[in-house]
């Protein structure tokens, strides 16, 4: 789709259609990639059976990208009568932002006649980043203002344990009494990270 970025978008505040946008636009928009890689490898006997892996998440997040017409303005009118301009200053700038959550565990599983025993820790590492970002230099920002290259308000180490209990009562494996006991974490998305959560 072609955009004239030459044309000045207009926005009414009153007559036969208050709130209507016409004449152009502002094509800001967003893009956002998640990259995981994983991998796992198990030991298993007759008994005895252990697991082992990794999981590494990825995602580079820009929101937004701003983007405007070549006058970086926007118009609004009274009645088809100009009374108010908009300029922006943050052309072709955009805000990145990059997540990353890294996870090792291990697992294990003896079996013992009908009683097998099981238990695992799992390890996670949760961050978030920003680069090295700027505005301008543009039409109404001659000098760029930088924005130094930090790191987010989330850094979360966590570790999990698990324990399973299962017997088979019968030992026929159809009946099995069972008792797990586990620490979960909700992961919590870095973008979300300044807003309060619901109670």
């Amino acid at each position: 789709m072609q955009f004239d970025a030459t044309l000045i978008p207009v926005q009414e505040s009153a007559g036969a259609f208050p709130g209507i946008n016409y004449r152009g636009a502002n094509w800001s928009g967003h893009t956002g990639y998640t990259n995981i890689v994983q991998g796992a490898a198990s030991y298993v006997t007759g008994s005895h059976s252990a697991k082992f892996g990794f999981r590494y998440h990825n995602n580079d997040s820009t929101f937004p990208k701003n983007y405007y017409n070549n006058s970086q303005l926007k118009y609004i009118f009274q009645n088809g009568q100009p009374n108010q301009v908009t300029v922006y200053a943050d052309q072709a700038s955009q805000q990145e932002q990059v997540q990353s959550m890294f996870a090792l565990y291990a697992q294990d599983r003896w079996t013992v006649g009908h009683l097998s025993l099981q238990g695992g820790l799992r390890f996670e590492h949760l961050a978030d980043y920003f680069p090295q970002q700027q505005m301008g230099p543009n039409i109404f920002l001659t000098n760029a203002v930088v924005f130094p290259a930090q790191d987010g308000p989330l850094k979360q180490k966590d570790l999990q344990p698990r324990l399973g209990v299962s017997y088979d009562v019968f030992g026929n494996g159809k009946t099995a009494a069972k008792f797990f006991l586990g620490r979960y974490v909700t992961t919590f998305n870095t973008v979300e990270a300044g807003r309060p959560r619901d109670r």
